[in-house]
């Protein structure tokens, strides 16, 4: 996501009190993120979630439902819940998980529970949007993962790219809630899945370890499941430089709670940015949990993590800024 200067009103007043963070942004905020990709990026976004590379907005929206819909019913039976958000999503990522017994079906559980929603009872439409949402499975061939990444905001996606091409052994699922950023990264695949397609070309099998996942990253943490994620990127994010903007910065104590539940053990959260006062609020943040969270010193070199220099970090750099840099791993 694009970072911009920051501003000094905070820098001295990094008390990181980190309230729950609010989703909703102001309205020109809100315009930016509904703008719709150019007609060639939303083609290019419908033939590649056919394949597989990029999840349906709907199916992950109708996923979400029910996750909070079970949250608020299945307090008794948490374990039930979260075997079930596992199967749904190894499912939907396309991933062979050593674990999971192929015979075990704990969504047939979810479905009884969502069966009493008289919305669901009443309405076939929204019956059958359930169904297709537990009936979705990624087209891409299954296959067992070394570990599970997710970056949160990737922008145009280089950074995303990278990473996959350089650790094929990883499950890179990337979140953005830009359509002209799911369409930039998606044309990107599709041009290196075309080449791969010519008996000239020497490329492999390209990116088929890439999910993209359209949508707010941070309001989509709570719904995977304990333990599953090895590490979370969040680069340069909109550090919100302004007193009364604080709630919306993407760090906050109850944001950190979802990432510890879902990070597996020993899991990273790395942090990238060229804001001081986004970068000292982090910080201030993880700092107040020290019985979840210890910072990793020295910060791991980023070119195992951040091999990119993005267009939004050069014009940073080219502007004075400097990139700071931060890696907090999880304490069980």
């Amino acid at each position: 996501m694009p970072s911009s200067p920051h501003v000094d009103s905070d820098n001295n007043n990094a008390s990181g009190n980190g309230k729950q963070y609010i989703s909703r942004k102001p309205k020109w905020w809100i315009q930016l993120s509904n703008r719709k990709g150019t007609k060639a990026q939303r083609k290019t976004i419908q033939k590649m979630t056919h394949c597989g590379y990029c999840i349906p907005k709907d199916i992950l929206n109708d996923f979400c439902r029910v996750s909070n819909y079970g949250d608020r019913q299945q307090q008794s039976n948490i374990i039930m819940l979260d075997k079930w958000k596992r199967y749904w999503w190894n499912k939907a990522l396309g991933i062979v998980d050593s674990s999971c017994k192929n015979d075990d079906h704990p969504n047939i559980g979810i479905n009884d529970l969502i069966s009493s929603n008289k919305k669901s009872s009443n309405n076939e439409k929204y019956a059958k949007m359930l169904n297709d949402m537990y009936q979705y499975e990624c087209p891409l061939p299954s296959q067992e993962y070394k570990q599970i990444w997710l970056e949160i905001g990737f922008g145009s996606g280089l950074n995303l790219l990278a990473n996959a091409k350089q650790h094929p052994d990883i499950l890179f699922l990337g979140c953005e809630i830009h359509q002209p950023g799911v369409g930039t990264i998606l044309q990107n695949i599709e041009k290196e899945l075309n080449a791969s397609e010519n008996p000239t070309s020497s490329s492999s099998s390209p990116y088929q370890n890439i999910r993209i996942l359209p949508g707010d990253g941070i309001k989509l943490l709570p719904h995977f499941p304990a333990n599953y994620i090895d590490a979370i990127l969040i680069t340069f994010p909109d550090p919100w430089p302004h007193e009364n903007e604080h709630d919306w910065r993407v760090i906050q104590c109850g944001i950190l709670k979802d990432m510890h539940h879902v990070l597996a053990s020993c899991g990273r959260v790395y942090v990238a940015t060229d804001a001081e006062c986004f970068n000292d609020w982090a910080r201030s943040i993880f700092i107040k949990d020290t019985r979840h969270w210890k910072e990793a010193t020295p910060t791991p070199d980023r070119s195992s993590w951040l091999p990119v220099v993005s267009y939004y970090e050069q014009k940073g750099l080219d502007e004075g800024r400097k990139t700071m840099l931060q890696c907090w791993e999880k304490i069980e």
